[in-house]
């Protein structure tokens, strides 16, 4: 047997079973009854509807998220519900770190320019030092070959040709004097020479022969030992020369090296500080957030509506945390939670008709567009875990300038029913597990079992146990607390009453 929608419900079911078991003051089986109170079954078509609660949302909107690093302060922020253009200003957060990281950077600049500059100059004075250098070690090298020419192609000669004139000279001199003592004894004994001159002459002999052996022993000594040795040291300087070139180049491209090396590490920290002190000027220009579109201010995320509280001056928010959603009400939707029990009775493109709290008096039409594929358990306070699926009934019309997420109530026709006998749902209450009503027959009231049907908001199908004409109470006479109904098979309870249904 099929039962009424209301009794699945977990806490709608409870508040339903303690109206049903309260009744009226004082009212008793045996009390006199309120014609008021009574509700004469008949027989009629009844409308079949399924009804819920649910959220306005927009299919399209833009949230506006701050791209920041940590947590930043909300220094201003414009009033929620507040209607801007394009460019407007939202949201300012606090640039007092922003800027002190700016001024930084543009001293760290200035400091990198100066060093910049001074590397550079640096550079310079090293460049004229190593090509001054360089020249100073080349023209020594130039002295040295010079000597070594010199040495070779004049001293050397020279020298020689001098020692070998000097071996000659002597030579000729000892030879003379030679011939000329070779004659002295003869002289002597003829009388043309006295003893003396003649000692003299032989004493001449001996010094001419010392004077050309010193002059074959010098002659000697200087090809032997003096001019090689001059050739070497004349080459050794020209070598050395040619060395020390080497080297000054050497050096003079270190040094060059070390200098280019110190400007290009100025210039790559100047680069990065500028850099830094651009993205710096970026992200101070991402702490003021401008409204992207046109459209109505919305606090936070229009799905977690609990955060609107935290947007406000001198809270703290976070990267990627949605501060403002500016709503695109071209296309406007119903979230709805539809029991599992009652989700196959919905089909995409099914009609509703949709009522705001807000806005009282105003009817909207509507149809499923989108039904969830995946229940999820209602895990909020004081609701059991029952099984629901996400349900999106898209509302008909553009420009209605409704706000989301305000509660609207979606009221769906799942059919009529024909000839059926029908009571008010507030007739019907449970015990032991079983569906009664309270008849009024003869001025007293029993109890009887029936038999329920399928339900709207309001009434509900009996199928056994009352006759068309019996008198039901609105209420439970008894007094007694109604004990929470099984939940059925393929039924569930409207979250809050609709538009009155059609008997």
């Amino acid at each position: 047997m099929k039962k009424p929608a209301w009794v699945a419900l977990g806490v709608g079911t409870v508040g339903l079973a303690v109206l049903l078991s309260a009744g009226l003051p004082g009212a008793t089986s045996g009390s006199k009854v309120d014609d008021t109170a009574l509700f004469t079954t008949k027989k009629g078509p009844l409308s079949i509807t399924l009804t819920e609660t649910g959220t306005l949302k927009t299919k399209k909107s833009i949230q506006i998220r701050p791209e920041i690093e940590g947590g930043v302060k909300i220094s201003s922020v414009i009033e929620e519900g507040s209607e801007v253009k394009e460019g407007d200003v939202v949201v300012e957060l606090d640039k007092t770190e922003a800027k002190k990281r700016i001024e930084d950077l543009e001293n760290q600049v200035i400091d990198g320019e100066s060093a910049l500059k001074t590397a550079n100059t640096d550079f310079e004075i090293q460049e004229a030092q190593n090509k001054t250098d360089a020249q100073k070690a080349e023209l020594r090298g130039e002295v040295a070959r010079v000597n070594w020419r010199k040495l070779i192609e004049g001293d050397i000669p020279k020298e020689s040709s001098t020692r070998k004139l000097r071996v000659s000279k002597a030579y000729t001199a000892l030879k003379r004097s030679r011939d000329k003592a070779k004659d002295m004894p003869q002289l002597l004994e003829l009388g043309f020479m006295t003893k003396s001159q003649v000692d003299e002459e032989n004493l001449k002999v001996d010094e001419n022969q010392i004077e050309y052996d010193s002059a074959k022993q010098d002659l000697r000594l200087y090809k032997n030992y003096q001019e090689p040795l001059e050739v070497q040291q004349r080459e050794a300087e020209v070598s050395e020369a040619e060395q020390e070139l080497i080297h000054t180049k050497q050096r003079a491209e270190s040094s060059r090296d070390q200098k280019q090396g110190v400007v290009r590490k100025c210039e790559l920290n100047l680069k990065n500080t500028k850099d830094r002190l651009e993205e710096e000027k970026k992200k101070f220009e991402k702490l003021t957030l401008k409204a992207p579109k046109p459209g109505i201010v919305i606090y936070g995320d229009i799905e977690n509506r609990w955060m609107s509280r935290e947007v406000k001056v001198g809270n703290q928010v976070w990267p990627n945390q949605t501060i403002i959603t500016i709503p695109d009400n071209e296309e406007l939707s119903v979230v709805i939670k539809v029991h599992e029990a009652d989700i196959n009775k919905l089909k995409v493109g099914q009609p509703a008709t949709i009522t705001l709290e807000t806005y009282k008096g105003l009817l909207l039409q509507g149809e499923i567009t989108k039904i969830g594929s995946v229940a999820n358990a209602n895990n909020d306070w004081g609701e059991s875990d029952v099984k629901k699926f996400t349900v999106d009934v898209g509302i008909k019309g553009k420009d209605l300038n409704l706000r989301p997420g305000i509660t609207a109530k979606v009221e769906v026709a799942l059919g009529e029913m024909k000839d059926v006998l029908y009571v008010p749902i507030q007739a019907v209450n449970v015990k032991d597990g079983k569906y009664r009503c309270f008849v009024r027959s003869g001025g007293r009231v029993t109890a009887r079992e029936v038999d329920i049907g399928q339900s709207n908001d309001h009434f509900v199908e009996v199928k056994k146990g009352l006759d068309e004409g019996d008198c039901v109470l609105l209420y439970n006479p008894e007094g007694n607390e109604v004990e929470a109904a099984p939940t059925p098979s393929g039924q569930s309870a409207p979250a809050s009453a609709p538009s009155p249904a059609t008997p």
